[in-house]
């Protein structure tokens, strides 16, 4: 199941992982709220770069790197 993921599932997957991160880090006062944020809104614009390539072409395993 997991071997077959494409380049878009594989940024969900990333980007779950850092959000998780960046909230973790935000409770344990590591970083201060608008940090973190601005960290998650970044991590989004980067999911959702994404997302445009592989509606594109469906195949954008080269770009995902």
């Amino acid at each position: 199941m997991y071997e077959e993921q494409d380049c878009y599932d594989k940024a969900i997957q990333l980007f779950g992982t850092r959000v998780s991160m960046i909230c973790a880090m935000e409770m344990a006062k590591k970083l201060d709220a608008e940090t973190a944020y601005s960290n998650i809104k970044y991590e989004l614009k980067a999911l959702k770069k994404v997302r445009k390539l592989y509606n594109k072409n469906k195949n954008c395993d080269e770009e995902c790197q």
